[in-house]
């Protein structure tokens, strides 16, 4: 099965350094790239990997951290093809650990959160570590399949911050988990996805700028996944853009749902 996906990355209008990465079918941004916005394209032949990581740290370390992790799914891409396994969690928990590895042997206060999809024929598998988030707009339905790992979600006891209430009440924005910092984290997973949708993995640059009602309209709107990305680029920008945005947007069966 062939599946349609678009990316965006660009350092939004704050911040100086892009810190977000991604994968995407085996491209990640480029270490050559510095700061300029990066897009990409491309049709991928199931099973893939999709993923987003926004790395936190400041200076150039969080850009490290993501950019560590990020290339390390080339790996889960190649055992994911490779093995035909029902069940992925195991694989993904130990890329993680061995990305934790990696960035702590090169700088201990840095790291990055992980949204993920494995997309295969039998379904689609997310996976999260932070506050990265994915969503899915199927038959017209739209949620958040990801659940954040902040403290503001787990005072609201749900996993799941709505636009209306602040991230940063009470701290609400600070991670209780990431890849990295501390001790290796666990993965959460859920339920596979099935049958015909779009899928969206976003950094919270992204999510803290554009409501989700916002984001359901965006993501409804066209069946072009390149016009569907750029389009919720756009807006996190002229809603503030004060983080670094990094948005994928896929058409499992390349499909559109409204």
């Amino acid at each position: 099965m062939k599946v349609m996906y678009s990316v965006r990355s660009h350092k939004g209008n704050v911040r100086e350094n892009n810190e977000d990465n991604f994968f995407a079918d085996g491209i990640t941004i480029p270490s050559t790239l510095g700061n300029r916005p990066f897009s990409v394209a491309g049709n991928a032949i199931t099973p893939f990997v999709l993923a987003v990581c926004d790395g936190m740290g400041g200076e150039e370390s969080g850009e490290l951290a993501s950019g560590i992790t990020a290339r390390k799914l080339n790996e889960l891409q190649r055992i994911v093809r490779t093995t035909g396994a029902k069940c992925y969690d195991a694989m993904v928990q130990s890329v993680i650990n061995s990305s934790c590895a990696e960035i702590k042997s090169i700088c201990n206060r840095s790291g990055t959160t992980l949204a993920l999809a494995i997309v295969s024929n039998k379904g689609t598998y997310c996976y999260n570590i932070g506050d990265s988030r994915i969503y899915c707009l199927k038959n017209g339905a739209f949620s958040q399949i990801t659940n954040d790992h902040t403290q503001g979600a787990e005072i609201a006891g749900t996993g799941i911050i709505t636009h209306n209430l602040s991230r940063r009440e009470k701290g609400g924005n600070k991670l209780t988990r990431c890849i990295g910092i501390g001790n290796c984290s666990d993965v959460d997973g859920y339920p596979k996805i099935s049958g015909k949708f779009r899928l969206m993995i976003c950094s919270d640059g992204l999510s803290d700028m554009v409501s989700d009602e916002e984001i359901k309209d965006i993501m409804s709107e066209s069946d072009v996944t390149s016009q569907v990305a750029e389009n919720l680029l756009q807006r996190a920008l002229a809603n503030g853009g004060k983080d670094n945005v990094t948005v994928i947007v896929a058409d499992i069966q390349n499909s559109l749902f409204r």
